[in-house]
């Protein structure tokens, strides 16, 4: 699970397995450990965003959660930022997961981020 805050830095948590309310929970406590305690979160409308357990979380915790509208990933900056780790990592092969854990993290580090307010100021 990767942010992208307004000022252009970045935080990845990497997650093995599937996405879950308790991952999510996981990955707002390390942007807090990043950013501090005090966030605005903005999340799309995916199931373990969602979910009771981290909307649970969030009430006792000084995080606000605000959610895009349903379909529509033009809004969210973090969307472009997957998209661009996808066309750096596009049409290679990796022999080992290794490999590709590798790959990613170069990849991250060297991809451009793309500006938050250009998705937040309509």
């Amino acid at each position: 699970m990767g942010a992208v805050t307004e000022y252009g830095e970045t935080s990845v948590l990497e997650c093995g397995g599937s996405f879950t309310g308790e991952v999510t929970i996981r990955f707002l406590e390390h942007l807090q450990a990043e950013f501090g305690e005090k966030l605005v979160v903005l999340l799309d409308q995916a199931t373990y965003f969602t979910a009771g357990t981290v909307k649970d979380f969030a009430a006792n915790e000084p995080i606000e959660l605000v959610y895009f509208p349903t379909g529509s990933p033009d809004l969210n900056p973090t969307e472009e930022y997957w998209r661009r780790l996808k066309f750096a990592l596009a049409n290679r092969y990796f022999g080992s997961c290794a490999e590709i854990r590798s790959a990613v993290w170069t990849a991250l580090e060297s991809i451009s981020l793309p500006g938050v307010y250009q998705y937040l100021c309509l």
